[in-house]
């Protein structure tokens, strides 16, 4: 896997303990010892080796086993709420004085490390200091190609002023619940990029969720690590569904 070098770029990772569907899931077993976390952020250190890796956790109380696992592990640990997540992130850059940030969510550790360096690619050729580049799934509402990728393996790359621009806009709970929701319908916010696959997907594959939020989706991500390891590709993501 080829490696790419940034100045401050840094991966920033949001988990919690208290999903409602699968409780937990955090820090539940993938393969070989390996969480979903260690599963992330083992592929951002083989595209960047050099990268900070941040954990943007909530302050509930729940999240303390999440957050001493962090420590332990000589990860950094940021706690903010539980329900203003783009506020956490946007906490979580401040504090740690983010310059490029590269955020996976903590439940996608099925991103093939491709679509990383795709999009790192792609950021490294934008000559401003307010981007964003993400690789294009179907939140993105305004996107009109219908090549796009299967849900719960995306990376979103950003700077420090793009989120401070951000978190500024989005007023309501709904635009803060998740991290960028604010820019789903809004393409001419700021410098927005999207990457998109190198070869036709079907929408009915772009439609499924690799994110892990079920016990049936970790007994999935189990099975495709089992065969594929950290080197799993998008084509053999697609494979996979097709076989199915």
């Amino acid at each position: 896997m080829k490696c790419l070098e940034i100045t401050k770029m840094d991966l920033l990772l949001c988990a919690r303990m208290g999903s409602s569907r699968l409780p937990g899931k955090a820090l539940m077993e993938i393969a070989e010892g390996k969480n979903s976390l260690d599963i992330i952020i083992n592929k951002v250190h083989s595209v960047i080796p050099s990268a900070k890796v941040i954990l943007a956790t909530t302050s509930s109380p729940k999240d303390d086993i999440l957050a001493n696992w962090g420590e332990k592990k000589r990860i950094n640990v940021f706690r903010g709420s539980e329900d203003d997540v783009l506020g956490r992130i946007a906490g979580a850059v401040e504090q740690f004085n983010l310059d490029n940030i590269i955020e996976i969510l903590g439940d996608n550790p099925l991103i093939p490390q491709e679509i990383i360096l795709n999009a790192l690619e792609k950021y490294n050729n934008i000559n401003e200091d307010n981007k964003y580049v993400a690789s294009a799934t179907s939140e993105y509402k305004f996107i009109k190609t219908g090549n796009l990728f299967p849900i719960g393996i995306r990376v979103q790359i950003f700077s420090r002023k793009f989120i401070q621009n951000l978190e500024k806009a989005a007023t309501s709970s709904q635009e803060r619940e998740h991290a960028t929701s604010y820019i789903y319908n809004r393409p001419d916010f700021s410098n927005i990029e999207l990457t998109f696959p190198k070869f036709d997907i079907e929408p009915i594959i772009s439609s499924h969720n690799f994110a892990i939020n079920t016990q049936d989706q970790l007994d999935d991500a189990r099975e495709i690590y089992s065969a594929f390891g950290r080197n799993c590709t998008v084509k053999n993501l697609v494979n996979w569904i097709e076989s199915k």
